[in-house]
């Protein structure tokens, strides 16, 4: 079953990977409006232990952050595209409850088979749930810029250049330390910068994608349909052609050739 949605899924990591190589290195994430939706986005819990957004663990650097995310994003699609797929006929989709978008907002968070692209297109955008979504993976990445920017800041007191400087700092020159880190933030900054805003075009056009897959789905299936149906008419006129084969080219003792 996987030969049929792993492409899709492949493709959210090609579209993700061309904008990366594509990005103009001046774009800025205050282009996109500011993902912040309050004052806690940047918690990894709550007081109970339930985990608020996954990205937000303490553990996870920047890189690790973009690669869990795009995992997660990945492994979503491939779980949404594999419950259409296996759907069954034409008219069975046509009637899953799942198929269609519900009534309810709230209905896409509390039934998480609804592989409706507007349910798909609510869950990858924002999951509170599970802690997931683009708008937590982009309000992770707001937090980590936050603390890069403080850090850069206090990079002139020595004190944060070790976080990023693994060598004895009094075995070189402190203004080479600082010069490094400066730089070391600065590209971490930026790599978050594109990241956001390309993040978002590529989850628009994988869903794009997906919405096409979903509607082709029906229109290979009705193909797969018709395509049997003349394959039966195909067996049947050849049972007909072997039985007319049967018959005689000449009447025997008949009065006349001609039809009366």
């Amino acid at each position: 079953m996987k030969k049929y949605f792993l492409g899709l899924s492949i493709g959210f990591l090609a579209i993700t990977s061309v904008f990366m190589a594509t990005s103009v290195a001046g774009t800025k994430a205050a282009d996109e409006t500011s993902p912040l939706l309050s004052t806690n986005v940047c918690a990894y819990k709550d007081s109970s232990g339930k985990i608020l957004n996954i990205y937000n663990n303490p553990d996870l650097s920047t890189e690790k952050t973009i690669v869990l995310y795009n995992e997660k994003t990945n492994d979503e699609f491939n779980r949404y595209i594999g419950l259409m797929i296996k759907s069954g006929s034409l008219k069975s989709i046509k009637i899953d409850e799942n198929s269609a978008a519900p009534q309810n907002d709230t209905d896409c968070a509390a039934n998480r088979d609804n592989y409706s692209t507007y349910c798909v297109a609510q869950n990858m955008l924002s999951d509170e749930e599970q802690g997931d979504g683009y708008m937590q993976y982009a309000q992770a990445l707001d937090c980590q810029r936050s603390s890069l920017d403080q850090d850069y800041r206090s990079i002139l007191s020595g004190e944060e250049s070790k976080k990023y400087v693994h060598t004895p700092i009094e075995a070189i020159p402190v203004a080479f330390v600082q010069e490094t880190v400066a730089i070391n933030i600065s590209v971490r900054i930026i790599a978050i910068d594109k990241e956001i805003p390309t993040a978002k075009r590529a989850l628009d056009q994988t869903l794009s994608a997906y919405d096409q897959l979903k509607t082709a789905w029906l229109m290979h299936k009705k193909y797969m349909e018709i395509y049997n149906d003349l394959l039966t008419y195909r067996d049947k006129m050849a049972e007909i052609r072997h039985q007319v084969e049967e018959f005689p080219s000449e009447f025997i003792d008949a009065t006349t050739t001609q039809c009366t």
